[in-house]
């Protein structure tokens, strides 16, 4: 009887958190499709932090702010970082309890959990960037031609992260998040918002409807895009350079 009362009581919690827009725990649910954003995009930001400290080093380089020996430094210290990141970065999945939840304030699981797995490309593109940069500072006081690469590499990746800053708020954050009430939003901004190092732009404005998000995320993107023709081009014209010095 004790037990058949104890169950009872248990359902009648889960029942109510339903009914109420909670979580068993007491707190609202959609606290909780925040905090699982958290959880997955704030990782993101940080690697995006670790990323622009190796092109602020290159950056202060090239602008005679900072010694070559320490802008090296730098540039090593956030790629170790980031391989350590990469290294243990784990294949993310939405559990049943959380599925329920994003479907019930219309984010559909697959996506999000594409989202939540989208960290382990990225962490490679930097680590490829980083590289780049690395292998040129390392040549760069003996080398005019590992001068100019540098440049060139530093402001290319620079342009893109730039443009990245406004992709990442619209697409990774507020997408997520259209539509909702203002005092689920104030959440998202005191949660994520506010505890952003990286992957904030400087002009931002909040939309609630998602054609416009996907509209400002498709200009950024357009913005990237032409960033890494001109990269391919740049090295299409190198590669047929060393093949005439080859000769």
């Amino acid at each position: 009887m004790k037990k058949a009362a104890i169950m009872f009581l248990i359902l009648c919690g889960v029942i109510s958190a339903a009914a109420t827009g909670c979580t068993p725990e007491g707190r609202p649910s959609y606290e909780s499709v925040v905090m699982e954003h958290a959880r997955v995009f704030l990782p993101m930001d940080g690697d995006g932090k670790l990323y622009e400290d190796a092109l602020s080093a290159a950056g202060e380089y090239l602008a005679g702010e900072m010694e070559h020996k320490e802008a090296l430094k730098k540039a090593r210290q956030a790629r170790r970082e980031l391989q350590e990141a990469e290294n243990t970065v784990k294949t993310y999945q939405v559990s049943a309890e959380m599925s329920e939840l994003l479907e019930k304030y219309g984010i559909i699981p697959e996506e999000f959990e594409a989202f939540g797995n989208f960290r382990a490309g990225e962490l490679q593109g930097y680590m490829e960037d980083v590289n780049t940069l690395c292998e040129y500072m390392e040549d760069v006081e003996s080398s005019d031609s590992a001068y100019q690469q540098l440049e060139f590499w530093h402001d290319q990746y620079r342009t893109i992260q730039e443009n990245n800053h406004g992709y990442y708020y619209y697409m990774f954050i507020n997408y997520w998040f259209a539509g909702w009430k203002e005092k689920q939003v104030d959440y998202v901004k005191a949660q994520i918002l506010d505890r952003l190092e990286c992957y904030l732009p400087e002009d931002y404005d909040w939309e609630t409807d998602k054609d416009t998000i996907e509209d400002k995320g498709s200009r950024y993107l357009d913005a990237m895009d032409e960033c890494r023709a001109d990269a391919a081009v740049h090295m299409r014209e190198k590669q047929e350079q060393l093949q005439e010095m080859e000769k």
